[in-house]
């Protein structure tokens, strides 16, 4: 079985003040967490750590488990490349495409509607998008995310069938034409008049159904 987390804080004294208060001490936080993923993982299983996963020194106890184990680096991840190419099967500096349409990343990244956005850094909250799951354990009450569980969000997430799709792609206010002559354009003569080029568009479409 594959499974996904995030933002395990390990070590980090701050994680038990503003967020994870049920616990008294770092050490009783870091021991439930590691004792929570060794129950959970068995030998042919996968875990995705995506990012902030803590201290150098409270990670060494991944060295001696069976499990693969791939880890996506977070914000608050402080130890060199080094270290965690040794320490991991698979170790990625950015977001990564797990399958086509899902994108394992550490923050939230913009993306397109029908790809799915695997996702931790958000702690006490989580985005009202179809399109993201934060897997931060926190918010994931202390459980590993299971690919089947990913893969049921992604079948319920429509794949982008847009037939005006290129109009609201996110890059179209900052796109340069150099041949402007099929779209209408701003008085600048080089960006797009969005809203009047969706019209265009429309009535194209319309024409070829």
């Amino acid at each position: 079985m594959i499974y996904f987390t995030s933002d395990l804080h390990l070590g980090h004294q701050n994680i038990i003040k503003f967020e994870r208060t049920q616990f008294s001490s770092i050490q009783e936080h870091d021991e439930f967490i590691i004792n929570t993923i060794k129950k959970k993982m068995k030998k042919n299983d996968e875990l995705y750590l995506l990012g902030d996963i803590g201290n150098q020194n409270k990670l060494e106890w991944l060295r001696e488990v069976e499990w693969k184990k791939y880890f996506l680096i977070g914000n608050h991840d402080y130890a060199s490349k080094e270290y965690y190419k040794e320490l991991f099967d698979e170790f990625y500096e950015y977001p990564h495409y797990l399958k086509k349409r899902i994108l394992l990343s550490h923050e939230p990244q913009l993306c397109d509607k029908d790809i799915l956005n695997i996702h931790g850094h958000l702690h006490n909250s989580h985005l009202d998008l179809a399109n993201y799951f934060n897997v931060n354990i926190h918010i994931c009450n202390y459980e590993l995310v299971p690919i089947k569980r990913i893969e049921e969000k992604l079948g319920s997430i429509p794949k982008d069938n847009n037939k005006y799709k290129f109009t609201y792609e996110w890059w179209i206010n900052n796109q340069i034409f150099i041949n402007p002559d099929n779209h209408i354009m701003k008085d600048d003569g080089i960006h797009i008049d969005v809203e009047k080029e969706r019209e265009r568009i429309i009535k194209i479409k319309k024409n070829e159904d």
